[in-house]
């Protein structure tokens, strides 16, 4: 079977610019949700480790959002920034978003952890998603 090369590349294209549409929407919908958890008057930081990915999440008290920031250990350097709810600033080199979107889970169940009321605030998330399958 032969396959062709241009459809591979358009395939791969959609499925980075995808992934990375997915990571920027889970980081920016977290912490709109986290936002509310966390005092405007208090600092917060925390950091979530996995083997590809160091995930750094913080405020100062003179901040009015949580900041994201996740290093690549390969890398050691800086792969993405989420500023505000407004603004998302992504320094994804093409090789990275792969790894950075199936680390994901690292920052989701971090924060989920750190703060434990954020399960409750995307329960009706988790309970819509099973609604439609891709098939109907």
């Amino acid at each position: 079977m032969t396959t062709n090369i241009v459809e591979q590349l358009l395939r791969g294209s959609e499925n980075i610019d995808r992934m990375k549409k997915e990571v920027e929407c889970v980081v920016r919908m977290v912490i709109g949700f986290a936002n509310r958890r966390v005092s405007l008057w208090q600092d917060f930081e925390v950091e979530f480790d996995s083997p590809t990915c160091l995930w750094k999440v913080q405020r100062t008290e003179y901040s009015n959002t949580l900041e994201v920031e996740c290093h690549l250990h390969k890398s050691y350097g800086l792969c993405s920034v989420y500023t505000n709810t407004t603004h998302f600033t992504s320094f994804f080199h093409l090789e990275e978003v792969q790894v950075v979107w199936q680390d994901l889970s690292t920052f989701v169940e971090g924060m989920a952890t750190t703060l434990p009321a954020l399960n409750e605030d995307w329960k009706p998330l988790l309970d819509a998603a099973d609604k439609f399958s891709p098939t109907k």
